[in-house]
This record gives C-alpha cells, structure tokens and sequence, in this order.
C-alpha cells in the first residue's frame, strides 16, 4: 500500500507494472514459500521473467522466428538460452532448499508441526509437489515443470485482471462505492488483515471480478487439438485438428449476453449462465486453469485492501482504452489511475 499512499495527490500515474511486481511477489511466496521482494529490489530473476514474457511474443507474432535454425541465428535464441537458466536456477534452488528444511525437521509432519508452532504454518505449493515426490507421484522433472509454470504464469494474468478491475472501478464511481461500502460492511472499521472468511463474504467484488473478466480476459486465445471429430454448423473438424478458441468474442456473444459491451457486474449475481462454455476466462474442461480459485482469492483480497484506503478514478475512459494481445491482454498506454485517500464511511466520488 506504501506505493500507493505515495501517489496520493500526484495525478494521474500508470500503475500497470506496480500491480504486476506485487502479483509476483505473492506467487512467489506461495508457491515456493519464497520473498524475491520484487517491490523493492531489483534482481536477474525479475529481468528474466520479463525479458521471456517479450521473447515469447516475438517469437508468436514474427514467422521468421518459427524455426529454431533461424531463431537462433538472428532472433533471440540465445538470450531465451540465459533467461530460462535464471529461472530454471532460481526455482530449482527454492526447491533444494525447501526439501533441505523438511529432512533437517525430520520429514514433513514434524516440518510442519514447527512452523505451526512458530506462527508460520502455511503451507506452499511447493510443499505439495514435495510431498507428491516423496510418495511417488511425482518426479522430479514434473515437479520442476508444474514448479516453472505455477510461478511465470500465475502472476501475469492476475496482475491484468487486477489493472482491469480498477480501471473498471475509476470509471464507474457508483460500482465503485458499491464495493466499497461492501469492503466496510465486511471488514469493519478496526485494522486489521482481511480474513479468508472476509473473502468468501465479499460477493459483490466477486461478481464485479467475474464481470471484468468476461469484458477482458486475460489471455487472448486458447489452443486445442480435436480428440475424436465434430461437426460445427456443418463443418467436419477432423481428429487431431488444432483448433483456437477466443474467450472475448465468446464473452460478447449477444445470444448469451445482453447488452454484451456494457459493465456490468449484476449479471453474476444469482443468475445461470445460459451456456456451461459462455463463460470462459479460465478456460474450461479437464484442462482449464489450475489456479483459478487461488488467482480469485488472491485478486479479491488484494482489491479489497486498496479500496478500503484508496478511491480511484481512470485517466481513460473505457470507450477510449485501446488493447494489447500479447501473452496476455492488457492496455496498449499502461493503466493511468488518480489515488486520493478515504476513510471508513466515506463513498464519495473524486471530483
């Protein structure tokens, strides 16, 4: 909250990067049980995971990068060589470290039962994964594979939906103080931490997150392959056909959505989808999304705490807002928000 305090009354300020700094630093923390501080302290690993997230995309958007010979020789082969390592390094040594905690406790359950006794009994993802190996289920590779993805994927898409949600909010004060006086109900006046059980009780801002990623999904695309064949509208999709999927065209879809272009969050409040697949931002199957309860609760807790201190308004209104389809979508000018400070009680809009 330090970031924003020191915005208040400083105008407008492009918050983009600030939210996706903090994303990483929770997923880190949660997934490997490991503070990179990346808030304050700037590290190879943090130039890594951005420098990656552009190689990736250049490599999607320019053919000529397609095959290896070529992408080596004159795109960025070798510079995705180094980055990969950091982080290739940088998870593995988090994993021998964690694992050398549990054998000097003497094996998880007297691992925990010390953390727990010492206030720290969380437990991380990584600790899962660690316990899946010790049994078998698990090897090696495939814990340093789930480890990789968890940590570069899981903070991206949480820090967009985030930037989304309080453009969303700047640019609709009414929703904004919605949430607000929601926040207050459920937290009170007192300072204290937001509870897992304050989150399962903010419905609104739950509804107001799901109506934020049906209008901006945080990845552009989603890519398939045809298991048996199907016929859509009359046309025979073979087996094995690669197929791709764009949640933002299903999500304004105006068979399933009335005015589909519009914000608002009331149509996630006790109502049915009209179709299972008209609601898509995780994805949906056997493959969809493995964090989407953890990236809502995280988004919900994270949320709640700015707009309990912060009232926000968008430089740009939504209309206005012109989009980036990288890895993921995001806005094309960054995320300008005006911070001013309020208090307990206080709804009013910033003039």
């Amino acid at each position: 909250m330090s970031k924003f305090d020191k915005l208040v009354g400083q105008g407008y300020n492009d918050i983009f990067h600030t939210i996706s700094l903090c994303t990483l630093d929770i997923i880190c923390e949660s997934a490997l049980g490991t503070n990179i501080d990346a808030q304050r302290r700037h590290t190879k690993y943090l130039d890594a995971v951005f420098n990656m997230k552009f190689i990736i995309h250049q490599r999607q958007i320019k053919p000529l990068y397609y095959p290896n010979v070529l992408f080596n020789l004159i795109g960025h082969g070798k510079d995705q060589q180094e980055y990969v390592q950091i982080l290739h390094d940088f998870t593995s040594n988090a994993v021998k470290k964690r694992k050398a905690l549990i054998d000097a406790a003497g094996g998880f359950e007297n691992y925990f039962k010390r953390e727990k006794s010492s206030g720290h009994g969380r437990m991380a993802f990584l600790d899962l994964m660690l316990e899946m190996l010790e049994k078998g289920d698990l090897d090696r590779e495939g814990l340093q594979e789930e480890v990789d993805t968890f940590t570069f994927e899981g903070h991206d898409t949480t820090s967009a939906a985030m930037n989304f949600f309080i453009h969303l909010m700047g640019s609709n004060p009414e929703i904004q103080a919605k949430v607000q006086q929601e926040v207050d109900d459920v937290v009170g006046d007192t300072p204290r931490d937001i509870t897992f059980d304050d989150i399962g009780r903010l419905k609104y801002l739950e509804a107001c997150f799901k109506e934020t990623l049906r209008l901006y999904p945080s990845v552009p695309l989603i890519a398939r392959q045809v298991t048996e064949e199907v016929n859509i509208n009359g046309h025979t999709l073979p087996e094995g056909t690669g197929v791709i999927i764009i949640p933002s065209m299903v999500h304004k879809d105006p068979k399933y959505w009335t005015n589909p272009d519009v914000f608002n969050p009331e149509r996630f409040i006790d109502n049915e989808l009209k179709h299972p697949y008209c609601y898509i931002p995780f994805s949906a199957g056997s493959r969809n999304c493995i964090g989407q309860r953890f990236a809502m609760m995280e988004e919900k807790c994270v949320i709640a705490r700015i707009l309990r201190e912060f009232k926000v308004k968008s430089k740009v209104r939504t209309d206005q807002l012109r989009l980036s389809a990288e890895l993921i979508i995001r806005p094309m000018y960054g995320n300008h928000i005006r911070f001013e400070r309020r208090s307990y009680g206080d709804y009013s809009q910033i003039i």
